[in-house]
């Protein structure tokens, strides 16, 4: 069962929203940020290789500096295709503009940065563990535990919720950075986010039984579920925000499906894409439709409530603002409950199999399958599958032949032309 990795979760997570205190998001905490520089020594995270007696790896900002992209977020700001969008925008020099600086480093006030602080180093390690100059002296010390750390200001990674609110405010946006239309416009990539995959893509940490016995541990099938409905509560959020309302009666165009306007897109990351059949502008439905998959295995009628709400969301923007709030409004009021149902829920080994059928079964049955759709339907499967291979609870050939599969909507979904009829072929493989 997943709860004998969950470990102390219920404590921190399962306690409800009424008692869930979101931590100050590391940029906006009233501590002092001392950079990488601290990390980035021999004697802590920055050996070369795993130490055999250590309880961490102490290579991490090593293999961070190396392989994640977070690392090189404030140099692509130094790069022809950031200079040509804040030509656009006429913002000037990139690597100086708040618009640009929020996501791509770690941009905290000027009385925020200590003397060893450097904005170049990017998306940096205080830029998710939060401003060291409160930590630090307890981390380096061999006598504290990892809760003495939290409390004193480092942020909780490994809470998936804090992890999410802490992606998702770059990746989705939050109230004070959101990647608009105009910034994709002007030809900034598009921002594809999935909670679970983005955080075991290029991860300087393992979770194995040192990492268990000083933390948590959530399944990726969990992580999963939770990125799923904080994604589409940060989607709503955004829609009943009056001030992104650009002054018509559409809310912010970036909250629309990309693909119901735009065609045979090439440059940037959207991916060239031709649907035969011209669909009337509708608001992203992907991770409404995931949601949904998700909740139909735990309250079906609420699965139904909420799909007949997003039908509602979709319609109001041709009726008034008024409309288009409160559907946004009403979304965020079924997702409250729904946020508990899923942070209760024990997502147990025998659960998954039905839930891998069930998301190819619904998706391959959705009217139109977008290369986002395709996506985010490749990160939910594989999400279940790495939970079975990580337990080992199916035999090895049933495990290999899911693998085989999830290879082969990788390699549809990775392709410059996004093929709908593959795409649904091989989902049906795995009904």
């Amino acid at each position: 069962m997943l709860r004998i990795w969950l470990l102390g979760l219920s404590f921190v997570l399962f306690m409800g929203q009424e008692t869930y205190a979101q931590p100050v998001l590391p940029q906006l905490a009233p501590d002092m940020h001392l950079g990488n520089a601290t990390c980035g020594t021999s004697n802590c995270h920055a050996a070369t290789q795993p130490w055999v007696t250590s309880a961490v790896l102490q290579n991490e900002y090593t293999f961070f500096m190396a392989n994640d992209p977070h690392a090189k977020a404030y140099k692509t700001l130094e790069g022809k295709k950031a200079q040509d969008i804040a030509a656009t925008l006429k913002i000037g020099d990139p690597t100086k503009a708040s618009l640009c600086l929020d996501c791509h480093a770690n941009n905290v006030p000027v009385s925020k940065r200590a003397k060893t602080f450097n904005i170049a180093d990017g998306v940096s390690c205080e830029s998710c563990h939060g401003p060291s100059s409160s930590w630090l002296g307890k981390h380096v010390s061999l006598a504290n535990f990892h809760s003495e750390n939290i409390a004193a200001g480092m942020y909780p990674t490994e809470d998936p919720m804090a992890r999410a609110e802490l992606c998702a405010s770059c990746h989705i946006g939050n109230g004070s950075k959101f990647v608009n239309h105009e910034l994709y416009g002007a030809g900034h990539p598009r921002t594809p986010f999935e909670l679970n995959a983005y955080s075991q893509s290029h991860a300087h940490f393992i979770t194995n039984e040192k990492y268990a016995r000083r933390k948590f541990v959530i399944q990726e099938s969990q992580a999963w579920a939770l990125g799923q409905v904080m994604t589409l509560r940060k989607q709503m959020e955004g829609i009943a925000e009056p001030a992104r309302f650009t002054g018509a009666l559409t809310p912010e165009l970036a909250y629309f499906d990309c693909f119901s306007c735009h065609r045979n897109i090439t440059g940037g990351s959207l991916q060239e894409y031709q649907h035969t059949t011209l669909t009337v502008p509708r608001i992203n439905p992907v991770n409404a439709i995931m949601a949904g998959i998700l909740l139909e295995s735990i309250d079906p009628p609420l699965a139904a409530t909420l799909m007949k709400q997003f039908k509602a969301l979709q319609d109001a923007p041709s009726q008034s603002y008024v409309a288009t709030h409160l559907a946004a409004k009403n979304i965020l009021a079924t997702l409250n409950p729904l946020e508990k149902k899923v942070a209760q829920k024990d997502f147990e080994i025998k659960d998954l199999p039905s839930m891998i059928q069930l998301i190819a079964k619904k998706i391959s049955t959705v009217d139109q399958i977008t290369p986002v759709l395709g996506e985010q339907t490749y990160f939910a499967l594989s999400s279940q599958v790495r939970t079975i291979q990580r337990i080992a609870s199916l035999p090895p050939a049933q495990i290999a032949k899911m693998q085989k599969q999830l290879t082969l909507l990788r390699q549809i979904i990775d392709a410059k032309s996004f093929d709908e009829v593959k795409f649904r072929a091989a989902l049906r493989q795995l009904e």
